[in-house]
C-alpha cells in the first residue's frame, strides 16, 4: 500500500473510533403548515446563537467542530464544507463563510450544497444582496434547494410570480418543500384553490407529510368538506402530526356537534400543548362533571391568558365554596373582558 494513502487511512480510523457525529447532509422536510414562518423561526434561533447579550460570542469548539476539524487534515475535500457546515450551525459565520468559499473552488460533490451554504449565512448575516447573489449561482446549476429559497425571497419581496416560477422548477427536479409552498402560493396569493388542491394532492398521493396536512386543511378550512378532511388529517397524524388531531376536534366539537369524539382527539392532540386545546378539553371535562381533569386543563389554559378557562375555574371553586379563590380567577376574567365574571364579581360582592 502506498504510504503516504495507509496513513491517511490510519488517521482516518483513529479519528473514526473516537467521535460519533451523523455524516449526511440534512435534507429539507415538508413542514405542516406556515414554511414561510418555520424559515423565520429557523433563522431566529441561529441570529440567537450568533448574538447573546449583545456581545462578542468568544469561539468555543463543538463535538461537531473537532470531528470535520481532524478530518479536514485527513481528507479537506470531504471535511471542507462539513466544517463549514458545523460554524454555520453553530453561528460562527464567518468562519463558515471561508470554509464554504473553499468548498465552492473544491468543485467537488459538495461544492452546490456550499453555495446554497453561502446563501444562506448571508441571509442570517442580513445580507440580502449577497445571499440572492449565491442563491443564483445554484440555480444556475439547477439547485432546487436554491431555487426554493430565492423564492422564499421573492415572497418576501411581494414578487409572487418570480416566486412561484422558481418554485415550479424545483418541483420538477423533485423538491416537494417547495412544491407544497407553491400549493401555498396559489391558495394564499393567487386565490386559486383549484390549483392549490391539484399540487397538495400530488404530494398526498407520494405520501409527503406537507402534502397530505395542506390537502386536509384546505378541504377543511376552504372547501368546507369536512368528511374528505378528517381521513386526509388521520393520514398526517399518523404520521406523526399531532396538530391533525386537533382539527379533526375542532370539527367534531364545532361542527358535528360530537362532544365525546371531539374530546377522544383533543386528548390526542394534548401534546401541541395549545391554549385553545386545552381550554375545550376543560369544557367538555366539566360539561362530564370530572372535575378533577376540568381544573387541570382548565388551569393550564388559564395560566396562558384564557379568560374563559379562567372564569370556569372561578365557578369550580364557587360551587365548592372555596370563594376566595373563585373571586380571584373572577377577578382575573374580568379583567380580561370576559363579561360572565364581571357579573359573578357583582353578585359576590352584593
Amino acid at each position: 500500500m502506498n504510504v503516504k494513502v495507509g496513513l491517511k487511512l490510519l488517521c482516518l480510523l483513529v479519528v473514526l473510533g473516537v467521535v460519533s457525529v451523523q455524516g449526511a447532509d440534512d435534507q429539507p422536510k415538508s413542514s405542516a403548515e406556515g414554511i414561510i414562518a418555520d424559515e423565520k423561526k429557523s433563522k431566529k434561533k441561529q441570529e440567537e446563537n450568533n448574538e447573546k447579550s449583545g456581545k462578542k460570542e468568544e469561539f468555543k469548539e463543538n463535538e461537531e467542530m473537532k470531528w470535520y476539524r481532524k478530518l479536514h487534515f485527513v481528507s479537506p475535500d470531504t471535511a471542507t464544507y462539513k466544517l463549514g457546515r458545523a460554524y454555520h450551525r453553530a453561528g460562527y459565520y464567518d468562519r463558515a463563510i471561508e470554509l464554504y468559499l473553499k468548498a465552492v473552488k473544491l468543485k467537488n460533490e459538495y461544492s452546490p450544497q456550499a453555495i446554497l451554504g453561502l446563501g444562506k449565512v448571508y441571509e442570517l448575516k442580513k445580507d440580502n444582496e449577497k445571499a440572492m447573489f449565491w442563491y443564483k449561482k445554484g440555480i444556475v446549476q439547477n439547485n432546487p434547494r436554491c431555487m426554493h429559497k430565492m423564492a422564499i425571497m421573492y415572497l418576501k419581496q411581494a414578487k409572487i410570480d418570480e416566486a412561484i416560477a422558481l418554485l415550479g422548477q424545483a418541483s420538477k427536479l423533485g423538491n416537494n418543500s417547495a412544491e407544497c409552498l407553491l400549493g401555498l402560493v396559489y391558495r394564499d396569493d393567487k386565490k386559486d384553490l383549484k390549483k392549490a388542491r391539484e399540487i397538495f394532492q400530488k404530494l398526498a398521493n407520494k405520501d409527503d407529510l406537507g402534502g397530505i396536512y395542506n390537502l386536509a386543511y384546505l378541504l377543511d378550512k376552504y372547501l368546507n368538506k369536512k368528511d374528505e378532511a378528517i381521513t386526509w388529517y388521520l393520514k398526517a397524524a399518523d404520521k406523526g402530526d399531532n396538530l391533525s388531531y386537533f382539527h379533526i376536534a375542532q370539527i367534531y366539537f364545532y361542527d358535528k356537534k360530537n362532544n365525546d369524539k371531539a374530546l377522544e382527539m383533543y386528548q390526542k392532540a394534548a401534546d401541541i400543548k395549545t391554549v385553545h386545546a386545552y381550554g375545550i378539553l376543560g369544557y367538555l371535562y366539566y360539561q362530564k362533571e370530572d372535575e378533577k381533569n376540568a381544573i387541570k386543563y382548565f388551569t393550564f389554559a388559564a395560566n396562558n391568558n384564557d379568560a374563559q378557562a379562567m372564569y370556569y375555574l372561578g365557578v369550580i371553586y364557587l360551587s365548592k365554596d372555596k370563594k376566595m379563590q373563585a373571586k380571584g380567577w373572577f377577578t382575573k376574567a374580568a379583567s380580561a373582558g370576559n363579561k360572565k365574571a364581571q357579573q359573578k364579581l357583582k353578585e359576590m360582592t352584593k
